[in-house]
């Protein structure tokens, strides 16, 4: 069995990739709670190839992940990592308009960086595949050809149109 590790900063697409890979066949949660925090099947318990989605920093707890953690509670599966890109601009927009504490395009551009840089640091010692935001409309289906995946049965729509008036 494979598990995808779906891995990026906040608003990048995480969720919508995660779904993407859940429409394909994979077992998992595209919102924000995710089943393998608390237990991850054996291989041998599952009959689908599972899905575990990760944003940076991670849910309201403002965790930054570690994805060696990770991969040793998925030992036994075949792990492939995919990281998540997407345009400045509209991520900011986007963490301005989900968090609070973010007043101002600079502080959400901290964010990102830190966001970013701690991103590629966990992926570095791993093979993975970066899947940009705004490829995905016309990408998802090649990518889930690509993983051996099924055809996804997903709605895409341009998330960044509403960033630019």
């Amino acid at each position: 069995m494979r598990a995808f590790v779906v891995f990026g900063p906040e608003s990048t697409g995480t969720r919508l990739l995660t779904q993407i890979l859940i429409s394909a066949g994979c077992l998992g949660d595209g919102g924000h709670e995710q089943r393998f925090d608390h237990r991850i099947p054996a291989p041998e318990e599952v009959d689908a190839d599972i899905v575990w989605r990760r944003s940076v920093p991670h849910f309201e707890e403002e965790m930054m992940p570690h994805l060696d953690t990770m991969a040793e509670r998925l030992m036994g599966y075949d792990l492939t990592v995919l990281v998540t890109t997407r345009a400045l601009y509209p991520v900011a927009r986007s963490q301005m308009r989900h968090r609070d504490h973010l007043k101002t395009l600079e502080q959400a551009y901290a964010r990102i960086r830190a966001g970013y840089a701690h991103t590629f640091e966990q992926v570095a010692g791993y093979d993975f595949i970066v899947v940009p935001y705004e490829s995905l409309p016309q990408t998802h289906r090649k990518l889930c050809e690509i993983l051996d995946l099924n055809e996804p049965s997903v709605d895409i729509y341009d998330g960044n149109a509403k960033y630019f008036p």
